[in-house]
């Protein structure tokens, strides 16, 4: 973690180069960017964080942004993910990992180890192959009100409620099936041979048992 009114002073410092570079513009704030393995699984995968699921993560984490890749330490990617950054306290960096931001260390950590323990719950959710259970948009819409009278904007604010749950991309996991093999019709067929066969065996059993 590196509080961002450090980083003026660690930018003439090479190994702080890559935390500079992040989202320079959230300067008040603190941001921390380790790479939580569930987040970044989906960053890796790039797929997005499903919404309306857990009531907590719409609350205290918000929509989720996801910001293209650029090679980590340049400019580049500072810019892509400041600009994804506006409207988004939490930003999926795809190939590379996770950065949130909050008003001090703590609570910079806190959305940190949410986001990842969010990911973490839908993974094992989906994986249960029983699909997953959204609440309406609705139902979005009271916890994006609740979000906003708690000081936090979102960006969501303005869309409808049938906007809200746009997570239809995701694929819960699936349970397999091994498919029944088709009926083999040829071989179903009697031998001609094989049937004159047995006639002619059966003939002689009938004519032995009566004499």
């Amino acid at each position: 973690m590196l509080p961002l009114q450090q980083s003026r002073a660690a930018r003439y410092r090479r190994r702080f180069q890559k935390g500079c570079r992040h989202h320079r513009h959230h300067r008040q704030h603190h941001r921390p960017h380790p790479n939580p393995p569930h987040a970044t699984a989906f960053a890796i995968a790039n797929v997005d964080i499903p919404s309306c699921l857990i009531p907590e993560a719409e609350v205290f984490l918000g929509k989720i942004g996801v910001a293209e890749y650029k090679t980590p330490g340049t400019q580049a990617n500072s810019d892509e993910v400041g600009e994804v950054g506006k409207d988004h306290q939490a930003v999926l960096m795809q190939n590379h990992g996770v950065i949130v931001w909050g008003k001090d260390v703590e609570d910079a950590y806190w959305k940190m180890e949410n986001i990842d323990s969010y990911c973490r719950t839908v993974w094992i959710a989906a994986g249960l192959g029983g699909g997953l259970h959204r609440f309406t948009g609705g139902q979005a819409k009271e916890l994006i009100n609740l979000r906003q009278k708690l000081g936090m904007p979102d960006p969501r604010a303005g869309l409808k409620e049938c906007e809200l749950c746009d997570s239809a991309d995701f694929r819960p996991g699936v349970v397999c099936a091994t498919p029944a093999a088709p009926a083999d019709t040829a071989s179903a067929a009697p031998d001609p041979q094989i049937e004159a066969i047995v006639q002619a065996v059966t003939e002689q059993i009938l004519k032995q048992l009566k004499a």
